[in-house]
């Protein structure tokens, strides 16, 4: 990949999670209702949409480039995901546990749900909370529920993408009936960027003018904001409650986080029109392989590498900070929470994210040998 667009695309990513933080932070019971704005706006679930266009992109490049075969692009995948979500949800378990012992009157609905542990384990592990929809909150962190879409994304691609015949669409139906219809609205928004990366992949991109470029990536920056001064979001959900026939609160009952699926659909397309946009830019300077490394870069780099990090801990280490500090004067106090929790998870990162390499490794060298004989001998 144009090592320019891969810089890009971490910015992307380092900046819908610091996004996602910020929205949940912004919370009362956090920050005193300082940032009441993003909440209003919605930003953290529009930037989850910039997550599922990023992801599409990233796994149909790495299944095209580096997997090539299924069994590799199933044990890459797996490991991406397990390797964070495990210790992100005993740590998420044990922050639960603690902070209900101290005020037990913060850990209720619809902050928090009392779930076995088993039970925690197993859906939460076989990233499976939200298919059948079912809708499980698995402790205090909600945001698990965009692991269950994107496992989901994941099987449903590589039956897609590595199986042929009749196997193929057997087995990718099977899957879509398991992941529910929940899940499924937004799986255009993902597929999104598949699509992104086959037109660079297939060299369509090549040949768009610089000016259309241009237009691509700098006309998402523009109507992203004047959409939301309009309130498109609000005029697509009365859409959504003309069609079904549901109110917007049973829209969000029936729906729970696809509730907005097609303004999540207009964020998909402005998204992949910015990337296929820089995909065409970055053209102009990629003749270095190695672009020169600076400050901001490395940020950029350091940030997006614990990206994943940040996004699965952050609301339990919140939620138990708020109650572990609640002595605090304010701002103290909120000004606390927020850099411990990017404190937390930046560390949470140098443990479990960012040697992913060595825990492939680690895995690999353990698993029978049939493991190894199909994924063969390099793991990426």
């Amino acid at each position: 990949m144009n090592p320019r667009l891969s810089l890009h695309l971490d910015l992307m990513r380092a900046l819908a999670a610091l996004v996602v933080l910020a929205s949940h932070f912004a919370y009362e019971r956090f920050s005193g209702g300082a940032l009441r704005e993003l909440r209003d706006l919605n930003l953290g679930s529009d930037a989850v949409v910039v997550f599922f266009v990023l992801s599409g992109f990233v796994i149909a490049y790495a299944a095209e480039t580096r997997d090539r075969t299924a069994a590799r692009f199933l044990f890459n995948r797996a490991t991406r995901l397990w390797t964070v979500a495990a210790p992100a949800l005993l740590a998420t378990m044990a922050l639960d546990r603690t902070g209900a012992l101290i005020a037990p009157q913060a850990y209720v609905q619809p902050w928090f749900n009392d779930l076995p542990a088993a039970q925690m384990l197993l859906s939460g592990l076989g990233f499976s909370n939200e298919w059948l929809g079912q809708g499980v909150r698995l402790g205090s962190n909600g945001p698990w529920w965009s692991l269950s879409y994107e496992a989901a994304y994941y099987l449903i691609f590589a039956a897609v993408f590595f199986l042929d015949g009749w196997r193929r669409w057997a087995i990718a139906l099977a899957l879509c009936i398991l992941a529910g219809p929940r899940v499924l609205l937004l799986l255009p928004v993902w597929a999104m960027g598949v699509l992104a990366w086959r037109a660079i992949a297939s060299g369509h991109v090549d040949g768009i003018g610089l000016a259309t470029a241009r237009l691509l990536a700098a006309a998402p920056l523009l109507l992203y904001p004047a959409l939301l001064a309009t309130d498109a979001p609000t005029q697509l959900s009365a859409l959504t409650s003309a069609l079904t026939g549901w109110s917007p609160a049973e829209i969000v009952v029936h729906l729970r986080f696809s509730d907005e699926a097609l303004w999540n659909t207009v964020l998909g397309l402005l998204a992949t029109s910015h990337v296929l946009g820089m995909a065409r830019l970055t053209q102009r300077t990629a003749a270095n392989p190695h672009p020169e490394t600076n400050a901001g870069q490395r940020a950029i780099r350091y940030v997006a590498g614990a990206s994943f990090s940040v996004y699965l801990l952050h609301y339990p280490l919140m939620q138990f900070l708020h109650v572990a500090l609640a002595g605090l004067p304010e701002p103290l106090r909120a000004a606390s929470i927020l850099v411990l929790t990017l404190a937390g998870c930046f560390a949470f990162a140098a443990l479990f994210e960012r040697p992913l390499a060595q825990w492939r490794e680690l895995v690999f060298s353990m698993g029978p040998a049939g493991l190894r004989r199909a994924c063969g001998a390099a793991i990426t």
